[in-house]
Formats: structure tokens, sequence, C-alpha cells
């Protein structure tokens, strides 16, 4: 069909009447007139409106007008899908797909329209576009419009475009218009192309030969020849306008540079007077084109017709200051855009882009000049790829493409489609150009210039813009960048074609490989899938017949359940169950087996059958089956002896016989319990299904309101598959008796199945749903975790699994009474993942710290520590209360872990009063802690030894003996000895090598044969190399420390090199001093600060600020917006931090104390400066008659010797943060078409009933240096970020003059299986949702359209990742690596917008680097995921107290240490206030 028809109005103003009798008529005519957009037809009037209406509005009687808009293409329907669109329209009361597929007709720029059918609305997506799948009831119809855009020479087409086409000579083109209105280039006008790039000269000089030779008003251009030009560009524009008004005319010259200097590539310096030439040459131009638009552009048209002026030489101009067009014409002469043909800048990307941004600052722009960027095109660029690498090729184009769709500009365009420049020979003309009819075909005449090689192949651009014009996903972008294979070729001709819009950014990536993970292999045959059954497990001490709890006593069920695997009985249990292998996993159970139907009934022969044997086979009687057992059988006749069905022959239940029967009515025994029903094996009894027999036990009912058939083995009982099957989908019950010290103890194990998991044994695991394949995941750790065991690995609590002999003691020597020692234990953190390149097995090298002494030891230790102390003053002998009073004071909140199952406890109490006599509730009676401990893990206690309360879980009542208790974590003189605290941190730290060479070990001891017992009985194997991934890095962007930068930033250019400090892998070049950055308006002050000191300390403070006067008049120097004078000392005399606290509440400055401007706290050499540090922080902070902002340092650091200087600059620059100052800023021109604010959010609480802490900080200025911080104290249940972000969004309102246009969202990370319940409530929530609230900011600002244009992106970030890389050569990888591919998460198919990618930014990294995991959970944002990772990576970059990059972007760095900071400070209030509410735009807290 040529239209397609719906119900719509026309903008009346622009429509022409005409008669038609039909509404298919009128559509024909609308056709048949290439102006015309759409047409209305009015039934009771016959009328016919063809309109060129840019949008459909207005009203009109639906009942009586038909309207139709034939222009556009065909559309695709597809059901479900929504798309995010970087700009779009809505138009109510739209009742069809139809309807809604026209309107997005009408729109020049639409490429979706989405009708849904529930509110009968379509929603018109513009620009770039991006699909995800919506559950609403929606369809949307793609637009299958080009949006390539041909570029055209538009002068002298015999010259030009001499091959495959027949034209005149050139006299029978006397103007510009008539080479226009040519049929050849009519047809192509008439092509579905939306812009047109028009290379064109009139003949207001002469021929011209374009930037072959030198232009006609180089020498001079005289009056007449200008109004010729204005005329001629008058003509064409005004036929373009009138006969295509729906589309765009681009006029261009092409390379002016080499125009006034005489033809391509000559190098004389043009003279003063060409210059001006050109300015009155191209103003001519110019204004024959702004004439046609106002007198012939119909109103509201889609199309319109522009002039740009093209220049080639920039960076000469740019870098060395020499006169050329763009610095001695562009800023003179008034045009609607500038084009640039980048071949000088090509390939360097800086310098490319900071061309990019002097051109725009050159322009003298038109009052019909696009926006920005947009005013911009790259009118040239391309490679000649016969004499390059494709590596070379794929940088540099990508790069280039990339890079200038991020910046905006209008059009890309390529040169060129088919090459015509060639070497002498057959079709090559005298300038080396294809313009003879003979084609030139031979790869090694051509430059190379080209999509498509003489042969027709299409060559890497075509194929990179193929994608980048249909919008591919980005990986398959990346993917083309990749190739590494050499291409060679070439072609003829001359086109190019244009990218349009903004939609990714460039960054020179360097490609290398990097080791990571193993691969997780299966070992069994092809096109075989496994069945993994999961079942629950019941635990029952069957003597006390009570039930284990839940998640308690783990290892003693482990114990329960390995013994049938001990006593080789285990296949029994697994026969019963159907399963050829079974894995304890606490409560559940894995089990696995073939996939495979059960065999029918096999054919019985009277051969065959076995005489009096048992419980084989059943016959048929009266259409009832009963079991029978054969005791002689012929031809005619079979004698039987029959029982009860659904008990076994030993039973002696209903025997009677004997009975006859034929062989037709007999067969193999078929078992079936059904729900409710119960099969019970005899004791002592073999139950054995033979070939043929099938065992058949059913699952619960619906709703679980019929129990499971249930198969009960006595003790002693048992089942063997011997050639038959079984199927259990109920419940197995068996009695399982476990050796102690007082002989056996019964226990009764229930085992039901609950779920079937079937995995491809080629493919892994990724075609299964989410839920499952975690289930699945979780069912090899259980695997590896038996195989862990049979390695002789040990657990020491947590999910570690360590070896002993890697140990290592370290002790501080043996002159304490008490000789402490503490064992590091190394070993792995091993958990199966799913990540896209399928099932692997992570692992983490683990250290596990335990103390060589007991609980009870140093309750010994404390206790003498106290009689000696009372001795030695005179005391008397402590009391029982100051006893108590004082242990618990050593010991309340340690931690130990139990001798018996290794589990962590923290120490809540010391009771002194209880010992392992005391009783507590056991079975159905009450038991000792002597008596239990002894009986249930063989265990002999001392009778005289305190308790330890421990709750733990859900159990509040766990008291533990302080003799089985191991403390962990390391006292106070542990840590103040420097020593042992240099060997400590030495042995925590791993490099990459000594991280490969554990998990080597671990390897080797999974590919053993008796270790790997467990892994081969699943057919599961461990690859035995890791696997190697791509990692990109990103380019290391400098930094700028002098404020000088910020003139040039406000120019729309980089600053000079001598401001630049580059920045590498391990940090900043240099560090800053003294330059300062502070908010535009603003002073920082510190006219009245005080620094309190301890009394016995104040000649430290006084040598320090002798030292820093020099450093504060550095300061003033390069700072004229810095007032720093004197501060005042006070002398401390306290000896405790509560004494602290009083003396500093006290104190009354010389000063109100409202007019403080800082604090400077000098800690006192003590045993807990932590507590003294957050008691003084909370009262500074929240507490003090006049809330301050203040800086903690330890007297001890004034002591120093070395580095003096260093750490008294990092002191004052800290004390400036604080007070709102920045030290140095990145380059935000990348981001200066946008108002972007970047967001951390995160929560946290003090303790596990404490109300919970919700913190954001968020950017307010264009470096993302500068951030607004507050927090709210909330219930879980009531916790939202959207009051916090309501808050951010007003005061980036109030600092900017407008709200942000883009929001990126960084949120502290949870696990995988909290991230979709919280995207849901924080982004998504009705009323408390981040989206809620911007709804409700728009409303009350009046903001509403701004509502509609804001993009935002949630990003979740965690670090807790047991994952490392290492380079091929062993090494860290640098910062800046980023790995998006292979070993990201696999992606969820309901959230098409996710995306993951792993990236190392930090520098300095002692040991092995950690990467941080980032998570793409909502974005509307046009960005690229390799823009997304390079804005992160800059982030990393701007936090103010390091001299480097960090692992987390800025906003969550500063979220972090503010929830820091107000979970471990009493009465924090819950919103800040008063004077709190004024420094929420400084980092007072950092």
């Amino acid at each position: 069909m040529r239209a397609s028809w719906t119900w719509m109005a026309i903008l009346e103003s622009a429509a022409e009447g005409l008669s038609a009798t039909s509404a298919q008529a009128c559509c024909e005519l609308c056709y048949e007139k290439a102006s015309c957009l759409a047409a209305s037809y009015r039934s009771s009037t016959e009328e016919c409106l063809l309109g060129g209406a840019r949008y459909p509005g207005g009203s009109a009687d639906r009942a009586d007008v038909l309207a139709c808009s034939p222009r556009k293409a065909a559309c695709d329907l597809k059901e479900g899908a929504d798309y995010i669109a970087a700009r779009g329209s809505t138009v109510k009361d739209v009742h069809s797909t139809e309807q809604c597929c026209a309107l997005c007709a009408t729109w020049e720029d639409c490429k979706v329209g989405i009708w849904d059918s529930h509110w009968h609305e379509c929603y018109l997506k513009a620009g770039f576009v991006s699909e995800r799948q919506s559950s609403n009831p929606i369809v949307a119809c793609v637009a299958r419009g080009k949006i390539e855009a041909p570029e055209i020479a538009l002068f002298r087409p015999a010259w030009n475009y001499a091959v495959n086409s027949e034209w005149p000579s050139d006299e029978s083109f006397p103007t510009l218009k008539s080479v226009a209105v040519h049929e050849h280039f009519r047809h192509l006008w008439e092509m579905d192309f939306d812009t047109y790039v028009l290379v064109a000269y009139s003949t207001a000089g002469g021929r011209s030969a374009g930037n072959m030779a030198a232009g006609y008003w180089v020498q001079g251009i005289t009056e007449e020849q200008e109004a010729e030009e204005e005329l001629q560009f008058y003509e064409a524009a005004a036929f373009f306008l009138e006969t295509y008004p729906h589309k765009t005319f681009v006029f261009t010259n092409c390379e002016g540079d080499w125009e006034i200097r005489g033809g391509l590539g000559v190098q004389r310096a043009p003279h003063e007077a060409a210059f001006a030439s050109m300015a009155r040459w191209l103003q001519a131009r110019q204004a024959g084109v702004t004439r046609a638009r106002q007198r012939h552009r119909m109103p509201g048209a889609a199309g319109n017709v522009y002039l740009a002026g093209e220049v080639n030489l920039v960076a000469e101009s740019l870098f060395e200051g020499k006169p050329n067009v763009v610095n001695r014409v562009l800023p003179f002469v008034q045009l609607d855009m500038v084009s640039y043909s980048s071949y000088d800048t090509q390939q360097d990307l800086r310098e490319f882009e900071a061309a990019l941004r002097y051109l725009a600052s050159q322009h003298n722009r038109s009052a019909w000049s696009p926006n920005g960027m947009s005013a911009l095109m790259l009118g040239e660029f391309g490679l000649p790829q016969s004499k390059m690498t494709l590596p070379d090729i794929t940088y540099i184009l990508g790069n280039v493409i990339n890079s200038a769709l991020a910046m905006g500009v209008s059009y890309i365009l390529f040169w060129e489609t088919f090459c015509n420049e060639c070497l002498p020979g057959p079709g090559c003309g005298a300038d080396g150009r294809c313009r003879e009819k003979v084609p030139v075909t031979e790869v090694d005449r051509l430059n190379g210039f080209w999509l498509v090689w003489p042969d027709g192949t299409k060559a890497w651009p075509w194929r990179y813009l193929h994608q980048k014009l249909h919008e591919a996903p980005e990986s398959e972008l990346w993917a083309l960048r990749r190739e590494r294979e050499d291409e060679t070729g070439a072609l003829y001709g001359r086109s190019t074609l244009a990218l349009l819009g903004s939609a990714a950014v460039a960054v020179a990536s360097i490609f290398r490989y990097c080791r990571v993970h193993r691969r997780i292999q299966f070992v069994e045959a092809k096109d075989v899938h496994l069945r993994i059954n999961i079942f629950h497990c019941c635990f029952y001490d069957a003597e006390a017949d009570q039930p284990m709890l839940p998640r308690e006593e783990t290892e003693l069920k482990r114990n329960i359940f390995e013994v049938p695997r001990r006593l080789k009985h285990q296949q029994a249990i697994e026969d019963a169950l159907g399963v050829t292998t079974l894995e304890f996993g606490g409560d559940c159970a894995a089990g696995l087996c073939h996939e495979k139907q059960p065999p029918g009934p096999s054919e019985l022969s009277i051969e065959d059958l076995v005489i009096d044997d048992l419980d084989r086979y059943e016959v048929q009687l009266d259409k009832d089956w009963l079991p029978c057992v054969v005791r002689a059988a012929n031809n005619d006749e079979i004698l039987l002896d029959l029982y009860s069905p659904g008990s076994f022959f030993c039973e002696n239940l209903g025997h009677w016989g004997p009975k006859t029967a034929t062989l037709s009515q007999l067969r193999f025994r078929q078992w079936e319990v059904c729900r409710g029903e119960v099969l019970r094996i005899p004791e002592r009894q073999v139950m054995t299904l033979r070939q043929g027999q099938h065992l058949w036990i059913q699952s619960r009912g619906p709703g679980n309101d019929e129990p499971a058939g249930r198969l009960e083995m006595s003790e002693g009982s048992s089942l063997r598959c011997l050639g038959g099957t079984v199927e259990n989908e109920g419940v197995l019950m068996c009695i399982i008796a476990v050796p102690s010290q007082h002989g056996l103890r019964r226990y009764k194990l229930e085992i039901e199945s609950t779920k079937t998991v079937l995995v491809d044994c080629v493919k892994g695991i990724p075609e299964l749903p989410a839920e499952e394949r975690s289930v699945a995941l979780q069912c090899f750790t259980w695997i590896f975790e038996r195989a862990y065991r049979q390695m002789q690995l040990r657990t020491l609590g947590g999910r570690g699994w360590y070896l002993a002999d890697e140990g290592r003691a370290l002790s501080l020597g043996s002159d304490l009474s008490l000789s402490p020692r503490v064992f590091l234990y190394k070993g792995f953190v091993a958990t199966t993942a799913y990540v896209s390149a399928g099932p692997c097995l992570k692992v983490d090298i683990s250290v596990r710290l335990i103390q060589s002494q007991t609980a009870l030891a140093r309750l010994n230790f404390f206790r003498d520590l106290l009689f000696r102390h009372h001795k030695e003053h005179g005391l008397p002998v402590p009391t029982k209360a100051e006893m108590d009073a004082f242990l618990q004071k050593r010991m309340a909140g340690r931690t130990c872990m139990s001798r018996h199952n290794q589990i962590h406890y923290r120490i809540q109490k010391v009771c002194i009063d209880m010992d392992p006599l005391a009783t507590f509730p056991f079975e159905e009676g009450e038991i000792t802690y002597l008596e239990y401990f002894q009986r249930r893990h063989g265990l002999t206690l001392q009778k005289k030894q305190p308790m330890l309360y421990c709750p733990f879980r859900t159990k509040q009542q766990v008291y533990l003996p302080a003799e089985i208790a191991f403390l962990t974590g390391l006292d106070e003189e542990w840590r103040r000895d420097k020593d042992f605290s240099w060997e400590l941190w030495q042995s925590l730290r791993h490099t990459p090598q000594e991280h490969w060479r554990l998990q080597e070990r671990l390897m080797k001891g999974l590919d053993q044969p008796d270790h790997g017992r467990a892994l081969r009985e699943w057919g599961v194997k461990v690859a035995s190399t890791p696997m190697k991934v791509n990692f990109g890095e990103l380019p290391q962007e400098p930094v700028y420390f002098s404020p000088l930068a910020e003139e040039h930033f406000r120019e729309l250019r980089l600053p000079p090199s001598d401001l630049e400090v580059p920045s590498w892998p391990d940090g900043f070049e240099q560090r800053p001093w003294p330059e300062i950055w502070t908010r535009p308006g603003e002073k920082i002050a510190l006219d009245r600060w005080l620094i309190f000191v301890a009394v016995n300390e104040q000649d430290l403070v006084e040598e320090f600020i002798e030292e820093i006067e020099p450093m504060v008049g550095e300061l003033l120097d390069a700072g004229k917006d810095l007032r720093i004078s004197r501060p005042t000392v006070v002398a401390v005399s306290a000896t405790s931090a509560n004494a602290w606290v009083k003396k500093l509440a006290a104190y009354q400055p010389p000063w109100e104390k409202e007019l403080t401007d800082f604090v400077l706290v000098a800690l006192p050499q003590v045993r807990r400066r932590d507590q003294y540090y957050y008691l003084l922080k909370n009262l500074l902070t929240f507490h003090w008659d006049h809330c301050c902002p203040s800086q903690m340092i330890l007297s001890s650091t004034l002591q120093r010797d070395t580095q003096r200087c260093q750490v008294w600059r990092c002191i004052l620059q800290q004390i400036l943060v604080k007070k709102g100052a920045f030290l140095w800023v990145i380059n935000p021109l990348p981001y200066l078409g946008r108002t972007m604010m970047v967001v951390g959010l995160d929560t946290a609480k003090a303790g596990k009933d404490a109300p919970l802490l919700v913190a954001l900080s968020a950017s307010c200025n264009v470096y993302f240096t500068s951030y607004f911080s507050t927090w709210r104290i909330m219930s879980e249940a009531t916790a939202s970020p959207a009051p916090l972000m309501e808050e951010a969004l007003r005061h980036f309102l109030q600092k900017m003059r407008r709200l942000p246009d883009t929001v990126v969202i960084y949120r502290g990370g949870v696990s995988d299986s909290q991230q979709e319940v919280i995207l849901e409530h924080e982004m998504h929530h009705p009323t408390e949702g981040i989206l809620a609230a911007f709804d409700r900011l728009a409303e009350v600002e009046g903001q509403e359209p701004w509502r509609s244009k804001v993009s935002v992106a949630y990003i979740m970030v965690r670090r807790s990742m047991n994952i490392r890389f290492m380079t091929e050569e062993g090494d860290n990888l640098p910062s800046g690596s980023y790995i998006d591919e292979d070993v990201i998460p696999g992606l969820d198919a309901d959230n098409p917008v996710r995306s993951d990618f792993y990236m190392i930014s930090q520098t300095y990294v002692r040991g092995t680097a950690r990467p941080t995991l980032y998570t793409v959970l909502y974005n509307t944002l046009n960005f690229s995921k390799m823009e997304t990772m390079q804005l992160t990576y800059r982030l990393c970059g701007v936090y103010m107290t390091f001299a480097g990059k960090v692992s987390t972007p800025a906003p969550l760095k500063y979220v972090a240490k503010l929830l820091s900071l107000l979970s471990k400070c009493n009465y924090v209030p819950r919103e800040p206030t008063g004077q709190l509410r004024l420094w929420r735009p400084n980092l007072f807290f950092v």
C-alpha cells in the first residue's frame, strides 16, 4: 500500500484544498505531490486537503475526516515492545495501531510510534531509541525509513559523475538550479532520504573545480559576482523549499583551506585579501539561502535549507596560531553551519575533540543555526584502507564516529562509498580521479577510501556504520572494533553516508587478555540432559522424637547424612530416591539422574519366568492387579500364590492360593504409592526392583492439601535397583544410627522431592530461568564442598575452606605473662557462579585469624590482672561486682569461634555466676551443659568456669563454656605493636602470583582420583587452565590544579598543556599545591579557628603552627578567595574521653561561639583513640552550642620525623575541602552539552535493632567536585530516598538555576537477590520512589516540561566480589581496566536495560586488586555502555582526599564516609537541622 489511513487532523494553515471523489483518490493526490506530507478527506464536501505540516494538531470531526500519510515507508509491528528515547511526544485519543503509525509518519524524526490500547494514547519516540520489553498492552510500529544521508556534488555532473551516467555538457547547466532540476537529480531527490548534503558551486565565476583548484574569488570578487552568487543560491534553495518541503538540504563548499591556497595539497600561505574575498563569497551564498527561507519555506514544514562553510586546516590554527579559514574567515561572516574535513586531527582523539570545540567557539552563528554543537558537521573523514592495518582503521574510525556523535554534531560524512582516487592508467583522469567511462577495478591502483571493495564485498567501515545506523547493541559494535583479520580491496565513485544523532562516546581502548575464573565443564555425552532433583530434608532425634531446628546443628546433620556413605549403604538411599548420586546441602539435598522415561512392562515368556521369586510379579484377576509368586508354569497355565496388594510377601498378609492363570494375565510387579499412602519396607528386608519393575511415589496434592506418598525404610532395610526404575516425587524416610561415646544414637531422616531442574550437558545452564539457575549453582556448590572435605580442607567459620599446612603463627614475644599468639590460616572462598560465558568456579584467597588462647584463658588473665592491680596499689580484694564490671568491659562485644562446630559468635555478656553444671531444656527433660557437650560432641569440660552469653540468630538462650570459645580479632596491645602490625599486614596481602599459586593447588587437589570423586559422580570437571578474557583500558586523562583552566573551559576549549597534570595508572604525576578552587562568588575564611590539644602535648601544636605559616602564605598567594588567620590553641587537661567531651562542651572561645569557623583536635596518645574520635566528633558536629566543621589528627602524627611538610599540606588541604574548596578538576567539556547531576546513595545500620540510615551525596557543579550531602533516619518499613533526592534537586536548581537533564545514581551494592526489590522500592514505588519524587518536584516547581525530558540511570555498585583478575604476565590489571564480557553476570532476559561491567579504577594497589562490579538496573539515558564506563572512571578521580583514582565513584565514596560518621556517633538528628543545613553543600565529614 502507498498510504496508511487513519483518523487524525492536519494543520489547516499549511493545507492546499482540492476536490476528490473518495478518500483513496485524495491520498493518491497527496502521493503524487512531493511536498505533501499528509492529506485529509472530508466525505461530506468531497474536499481533499494536502498538507505539509510537521506535527499533527488541531481538532476535527473524526466522524467525517479521514487522513493519510503516504510519505513514510512501511512499519514493522512489535507487540509488547517498548522503547526508551531521547525525546518524544504523546497524542491522546488514538484508537488503533494504524492511527499511531500514521501519526509517526507525519513527524520528521519519528523512529517508533507506540500505541497503548489501555489508555488509547500514541507515544511518538524520536532520536536515539533503545528497545525494551513491556508487560503493558502496547504495540510498537517501527519505521523502516532510512537514516542515511548522501553527500552529492551539485556542479559539473559530467565531470563528477562520468561513470554509469550520461550527461549533457557543462554549458547545458548555466545556473545552480539548472543542475538541481535535471531528471537524474530529481530521481535522487525522490528517494527515501530525509537529508542531502550538497557540495554546491554556482557559475558566477565560471566553471568550478571544487577543492582541486583555487576558487574564482581568491584574486578578488566583484559586486556583480556577489549578486550572481546570491541569486543562484536563492533560486536553488527556493526550488528545494517549494518542491521538497519535508526534506533538508545543506549547501557546502569543499575544503575551503585548499580552495583559498590554490588547490588540493598546495602549501603556500594565503594572503590576507583572499580571506576577505572568501568572507564576501560565503556571505553572498548565505544571503541567497536566507532570502529563500524567508520567502519560500512553508509554515510548519519539516524540511529546511542551510548553508555551511567547510574548513580543513584546523590543527595548525588551534595549536600554532597560523592563519586559516577557521580564524580569519569564520568569525567574520554569519553562517548557518560549519563543516570540518578532519584529516588533520582524526588520528589523535584529543586533538580531534579539541578541534571540534575550537570550531564551535569560532563559528559566527546565524539566526537559523542549530543549537550547540549541532551547528557543526563532520564534512569528511576516512582512511586509505589499502595502505593501513585493520587495527589502525578500527581504532581511528571508531574513535572519530563515536566522539563526534557524543559531542552532538549534526552529520558525520564518510569518504567515501566507492573509491575514486586512482593511480595513472585506464579509467583514471589527469587529476587522479576516476572520471572516465572505464571503471578502475584493480585494488593496487586505488587508494582504498571505500565502504565497498571493487568486487562488491563490504569493507569494515561499511559493517560498522551499518551497525551504528541500525542502532546495534554496543556489544556488537565493540566486537567489530576488536576484529584483527586483514582486509584489502577498493572501489570507485563518489558518495558519502552520514550518521544522524548522538548516541555514543569515543574511547581509545586497548584490548588485552587477562586470567580469571575456572570454567565448570560437563563430561557427559553430547545431547544428554541431566535432571537435578532438589530435596527438602527434615532431621529428627528418633529416641527423643524431636525435630532438629532448621539452620541449626548443621555439622551434626551432615554427620547423619554421611553415615550411609561411610557404611557403603548410600546406594540404597540413592536408589530409593531415583538418583545416581546425592549431595548434602544443610536442610536441602540434590540428586542427579539422567533424563530418561521409565520403561514400560517387558514382554513375559514361559522360559523367562522365575519360580518362587518374591515380590516380582502380579496377576490381573477381576480387573485388579494382585501381587503373586509363581510356583509352577507350563504352556497352558501358571500356578500362583497370591497375597494382599501393597504388601510384601514376607509380611504374611492375606496369603491365599494356589491359583491358576495364563501368561497374558501376568506382568512384572508395578509399585505405586498414592498421595497419603505409605509403603514400608520391613526390617532387615531388601526391596529389589528388577528389569521391567517400576516404583512411583506420588507428590503432594495441589495446594499441599493432600500429603505426599511415603516410602519408609525401617532399620536395616534397603532398596536395590537391578534394572528397575524409581520415580520418587514424594517422601523417603529412613532410620540412621550414628555412633557416639554412649553407643549408637538413632535419627530419622525424611527427604522430600521439591523441584526438578533440567541441565543441558553441552550448553551448561544458560537457558535456565534465573530462579532455577541459582538452584543449579547451589547444587554445584554442595558438590564442591564434598570434594573439599575429601581434600581434608577444614572450615573455620564462614564460607572459607582452609589448608592445614598453609597456616602461620605470629607472636608478640615471651615478655608478657600470657604469651599470646595468633594463627593465620590460608584458604579459599570458592563459589560457583553463572556468567555470560557459562558456569564457572570463582576462587578467592581467604585468611582466617584465630587466637591461640581461649576465652577462658583470657578471662583468667584479666582476673589476675585486676588482682595484681589492687595488690600493687594497696586496694582491698576486688568485690564480685568489681570483677564482673571489669570483665564485661574487656570481653563484651568480642567475637569467638566455638571449637565443636566452628561457628562464630559475639559475646554479649560474661556470666560469672553460671558454670557448665547449669541445666537447660533438652529432649523431654533437663540436661547440664557438661553432659550435653560430652554426649553430643564428645568434649570433656572443666566444671568451674564462667559461661558466655552469645545469642545467635533466632536462638536467644545460647551459652558457651569459655573453655571451648577461641577468640578472634586482635587485642589493643597487638595493634599498638608496630612490628607485629607490619608483619600481620604483610601476611594479609597476597600478590597475584600468590593467588594463582594457591588456586593451582586447589585445582590439582580436585584433579586427584580420590579428592575429585564427587565431581566425577556428577559428570563435572573444572578446567585445568583459568579463563582468558579481554579487558580494555580507558585512557588516562589529565587533571587541572590551576583555576586558570576554568577560563578555557568556559570558552569550550582545552586549556594549554602547561596547565595539565598527567594522570597515570599509579596516580597523578604530582600532588596538588598550592592552588585551590572555590565555588563562583564564594570565599573561604579561617579567621576564627581553634586547636584543642592535651596539656602535655601543647608544644607539638605550637611547633606545628610555626611550620605551617609559610605554607599558609603560599595558599594565600595562590588563592584570592582565601582568608586564613593564626589559630587559637586550647590546652585540655583531661584523662578520659568523657572528660574531654565535658571540657570542649564547656569551653567559651574569645568570640561568640557561633562565629567559630573550624575546630582542629589533636587526639592524645591513648589506648582507645577511636572512642575519643567519635565522642568528640559527635559533640562538635551535632551537639556543640554552635556546630562547626572539625578535623581530628593524632598527636603522634605531629611527632613524625619524615615527610612532615607533605603531611602538613594534606592537613591544610583537608581543612579547606571541608570548608567548600576543591583541589583539582577534570575536563568537563564532554558533558557541557548536558546538565548532569551524579548521585551517591547508600544505607547503613548502627546495630541490629537500630533504625536505618539513608544518605545521599549529589554533585552541583560541572566538574563533579562540589557535593550536596544529606541524610534521614527512618524505619526499615518506611525508608525511602525520595525526600533526599527532592532536597538535592532543589539545591541543584538554586545553584545552577536549572534542573538537571541527566541524573546518574550510583547505589551502594546489595546482593543479587535484593537488587530487584531495592530497584522496585527506590525507583518505581508509586509514592516513595525516586521517579515519584521527580513528578512531585516538577509539579511543585512548575517544571512539568523538565520531567518529560530528564533521563535517569540507576547503577548498583558492589565491591565485595570473590573475583580477581591477573594479566598474562602475572600482574595486576592497571587502573582504568574494564571487563564487560564473558565473566559478567548473565543478563536478565526480563530486563534488557540491565548491563554489567567490572572496573579496576583504584591506584596504588597493594596485594591483588579487587574489582568493582557495576550493574545498570535502570537506564533512560542515551549513553552508550562505553560512555557510562568513561563517566564512572572519571568520577573515581575526583575524590578530594586522595590524589589519584579510588575504587568507586566519588559521590558513593562521600556517602560511605557520611554513613560511617553517622552510624558511629550517638544521638544523631534524624535529618540536618539548624546549622547543619548550612553545611550540606560542604564535605564536612571527609
